[in-house]
């Protein structure tokens, strides 16, 4: 039972990192993944007022300033519900390239592998550093202060039960996430827009 309870919280330590959308995965890439029946986006996330106020390299870029955090939130909320539900789901693709939703699918594995779900809602507060529509593809910066403090893990065997070892804390911490604009998402042919390339956390800094 000491045993058990010490696997698991080696494996909430490593997943603090995905509660703030660390890049340390460590999920194991043969864990299988569940499917979900549907890809709607959930509601569980609670974003803050986002605010498109940066740097820019565009007068007339506005339009493309709320698609950036249109698409950014979505895909947050695609992220959240899968580790709510321990489902993967598909349309996560329609807003990260395959090198993210990867990383992702090993949060979730790892996730699965240990026992876990999560209860609560996180909250999120992006804005936009920078957007270049000249560059190829068009980029943009996106800042968010992920915080997970309000979604926590639980285990799956005794969901009333935290899986945070006594001691464990959960704060939040800096986001930097890359998007860039896309003719054709993957997945969907017909749809175009922004698409997250790449994310990292500031674990030195909470905001």
């Amino acid at each position: 039972m000491i045993s058990n309870r010490r696997s698991t919280a080696a494996v909430v330590a490593a997943l603090m990192a995905v509660l703030t959308m660390a890049t340390a995965c460590g999920g194991s890439k043969g864990a299988p993944v569940a499917v979900a029946a549907t890809s709607d986006v959930p509601s569980s996330i609670t974003p803050s007022s986002a605010t498109p106020s940066a740097t820019t390299t565009s007068a007339n870029d506005s339009a493309d300033r709320t698609e950036v955090l249109v698409d950014y939130n979505k895909m947050i909320a695609v992220w959240v519900g899968m580790l709510d539900s321990g489902f993967l789901d598909f349309s996560i693709s329609l807003y990260t390239n395959s090198t993210v939703a990867y990383k992702i699918r090993g949060e979730l594995n790892q996730a699965n592998t240990g026992g876990l779900i999560y209860k609560g809602s996180p909250k999120s507060s992006p804005t936009i550093a920078s957007i270049n529509l000249t560059a190829n593809p068009p980029t943009a910066t996106v800042h968010d202060c992920f915080d997970s403090r309000g979604w926590t893990p639980f285990l799956k065997s005794d969901p009333s039960k935290s899986a945070l070892a006594p001691g464990q804390t959960i704060v939040p911490h800096p986001l930097t996430a890359t998007l860039n604009k896309v003719a054709v998402k993957p997945q969907s042919p017909s749809t175009g827009g922004w698409v997250v390339t790449d994310y990292s956390i500031d674990t030195d800094h909470t905001c």
